[in-house]
């Protein structure tokens, strides 16, 4: 038994990689027909896409009755955002430039959103009345973000020719669009699938050999469902553009730590009894949010060497977590 749910958690995860390469994918040529906002397709629907793992996982725990699972697998991705996945951005970029005020300012409010959830829950109790107080306050910052849209003007350029160079007609356009809208959805369906393997596998461990459900949700399943943000990052980092870098990790912070999370909590209220297996996960999400404060403000940005700071930060975190185990 161990061995099939070990080997159902790595097929899960593969397809939740792969699933969520296929959404980033689908939806940037999307976003290119329609000539969306750069901002928008970024901050707002890029997030939104790579976050559909943590919220499938989430609901997924939340029916079966074990949402601390949820809570832990999103401090874990919000630790990996602020470490591993900007690290390495940045090493690619060589630096990472927070030249706005705006998004030094969207940034700060990052940090305050992935530490919210544990001002909430200093009381043992994640209720209904804390999981509506999260998901207005991601409703409000939206808002906000929608209000300031007008400093960031670029916009995605609409796709008019093909791989060889031939122009595409309108029906080719539309032809390819709805190529993009099925793979999209089909993409959905499979995250939906390697959500309740992982969930499903991740169960089986914590009860086979006695570790808490946060622990898990931690360590692997937030690295697994991190990885569609990580490889976007990536991926902006090497076509060179910073600013889809921060916008899309700062984006999918805020929303798990404040949609997501909310929601789980308002269809099952997460109750912790014993806050000792967070010690490690809580005191690493809180040292990376301050790196990450410090770094942005210092000089407007994130240099390599600052970088490489983040990226031990996330090793050492691994080894803690692993030692205490």
């Amino acid at each position: 038994m161990p061995l099939f749910h070990a080997s159902v958690f790595l097929l899960s995860s593969i397809m939740l990689a792969i699933a969520g390469d296929w959404l980033v994918r689908s939806l940037a040529r999307i976003a290119r027909y329609f000539g969306w906002q750069e901002f928008i397709a970024a901050f707002f629907i890029m997030s939104i896409v790579v976050s559909v793992p943590e919220l499938f996982i989430g609901l997924t725990a939340a029916f079966q009755g074990i949402p601390e699972l949820s809570f832990g697998n999103i401090i874990g991705a919000n630790i990996i955002h602020f470490t591993l996945a900007l690290a390495l951005a940045t090493i690619v970029l060589g630096k990472l430039e927070f030249d706005s005020e705006n998004v030094r300012l969207a940034a700060d409010f990052t940090i305050l959103f992935a530490l919210f959830p544990f001002l909430l829950i200093i009381d043992g109790v994640l209720s209904r009345v804390d999981g509506m107080v999260l998901m207005s306050s991601f409703f409000i910052y939206v808002i906000w973000v929608f209000s300031k849209r007008e400093r960031f003007s670029q916009y995605y350029r609409p796709v008019i020719w093909d791989g060889n160079h031939h122009l595409l007609s309108p029906f080719e356009k539309f032809q390819q669009v709805m190529k993009d809208f099925g793979l999209f959805v089909f993409g959905m369906g499979v995250l939906l699938l390697a959500a309740q393997g992982i969930v499903n596998s991740a169960t089986f461990f914590a009860n086979a050999f006695n570790i808490p459900l946060v622990v898990i949700g931690v360590f692997v399943v937030g690295l697994g469902t991190a990885l569609p943000e990580t490889y976007f990052a990536l991926s902006s980092a090497r076509r060179g553009n910073a600013w889809m870098v921060v916008g899309n990790l700062l984006g999918s912070t805020v929303l798990t730590a404040s949609l997501v999370l909310g929601l789980v909590a308002f269809l099952h209220p997460i109750i912790i009894t014993d806050f000792s297996p967070y010690i490690v996960a809580r005191a690493f999400l809180v040292l990376s949010a301050v790196a990450l404060l410090v770094f942005s403000h210092t000089d407007n940005k994130i240099t390599s060497r600052e970088a490489l700071v983040l990226l031990m930060l996330y090793v050492l975190f691994g080894v803690v977590q692993l030692f205490v185990l």
